[in-house]
């Protein structure tokens, strides 16, 4: 997945889908003027949703007059004086989750930018790439895929009047990072027991640490039965399969932020991040 900062107006943004959260008790300056260019049809159509003050009620509305997104997708805020963190994540993950489901393409992501008490703008990027990353998980290490065909938004683009500063967009790569490390995970966990076995479990150990600065120790049978490890040797007994012991230690890495995104067979490859301003769009690039 791509994630692209657009410093362009929102509804400027060529895209498939499109991302607007509204609060149900009053209009944000983006769903007036959104409202405006579809001539008051976003504004009928909201009238007659009756779940608005639910956050993350979610509504797909296709083909409005004045859009060229194929899909909006209205994602409820709440009421706006009860926005809080948790609203905000209530209708991310409804957005995040309507994106993965979707067609292949662009989507315009309008929620960075909404002021929610109690974060900052880092905090928001993090939640919110890491759950757009996280809904995008499929398992099929076991599945036929032959024939199926690819869905979800594989770019996304986020509008925000000003660039990101560095600590910004290292908070995007952290929130693609922990999603990746979530995916792995998740990965490990849906394997059957004859795949997901302790040996495979220390290979995926010893991978990990040579990738990011791990230090790694697989204690095997011997080395349990020296150290007295009675409890785990009992559990051991009821397999034929070997056990193995992983002791995994992380003190810091003084490697760049961007190497730090650990892959997974699932998550969607090459990751980038680039910015695009409202003048003539500069060279790409990638952190």
């Amino acid at each position: 997945m791509e994630f692209t900062i657009n410093v362009q107006p929102a509804e400027k943004i060529p895209a498939t889908s499109f991302v607007l959260p509204v609060f149900a008790d009053e209009p944000t300056l983006l769903v007036t003027h959104l409202d405006k260019l579809t001539k008051g049809k976003l504004s009928a159509l909201l009238k007659e949703e009756t779940d608005l003050d639910k956050a993350g009620s979610l509504h797909t509305y296709t083909t409005l007059p004045g859009l060229d997104a194929e899909r909006l997708h209205v994602v409820s805020l709440g009421p706006r004086a009860k926005l809080d963190r948790r609203a905000w994540m209530k209708a991310v993950r409804s957005a995040a989750a309507a994106l993965a489901n979707g067609p292949v393409g662009t989507a315009v992501v309008s929620l960075a930018e909404i002021e929610v008490p109690g974060t900052t703008l880092t905090e928001r990027l993090r939640r919110l790439a890491t759950a757009l990353e996280d809904a995008t998980y499929t398992y099929d290490a076991t599945k036929t895929t032959n024939g199926k065909k690819p869905r979800g938004a594989d770019r996304i683009e986020l509008p925000l009047p000003t660039p990101l500063t560095p600590n910004e967009l290292a908070a995007l790569e952290e929130g693609r990072a922990i999603a990746a490390g979530m995916a792995r995970a998740r990965e490990l966990g849906n394997l059957p027991p004859n795949l997901c076995t302790p040996a495979k479990l220390a290979e995926t150990a010893l991978e990990l640490g040579k990738v990011y600065d791990l230090k790694v120790e697989v204690l095997e049978r011997e080395d349990a039965e020296r150290l007295g490890m009675g409890a785990f040797l009992a559990v051991a007994a009821g397999s034929k399969t070997p056990p193995k012991f992983i002791v995994a230690e992380y003190r810091g890495s003084g490697r760049n932020a961007a190497n730090a995104a650990p892959s997974s067979s699932s998550a969607k490859a090459s990751p980038s991040i680039r910015a695009v301003s409202a003048s003539s769009p500069p060279p790409r690039w990638t952190r």
